[in-house]
């Protein structure tokens, strides 16, 4: 069943983060080509830190993903792992 976590989006996973449960849709934004996260509309901790979050939960899904950080936001691009290319340049 899916919840919406404190920034209304809908969420499959939890982590549990300094006895806080914090839930973010990854699903939704590992399925977008491209993506700009902002800090307190997005997430709610350091970039860096929710960067290495992101590369963490990517590497358990098995996702190809290439982030830069740009002080409060992230910028996320999915890549195809068959072709090499981002999604959204199919």
């Amino acid at each position: 069943m899916k919840k919406a976590n404190k920034y209304g989006e809908k969420v499959e996973r939890v982590r549990i983060i300094k006895r806080v449960v914090i839930a973010y849709p990854f699903t939704k934004w590992f399925s977008k080509p491209q993506m700009v996260l902002k800090k307190g509309q997005h997430f709610g901790i350091d970039a860096k830190r929710f960067a290495q979050q992101l590369r963490n939960e990517a590497g358990e899904r098995g996702v190809k993903i290439a982030l830069k950080v740009y002080g409060k936001y992230i910028a996320l691009t999915v890549w195809d792992r068959v072709t090499g290319y981002s999604q959204g340049n199919k």
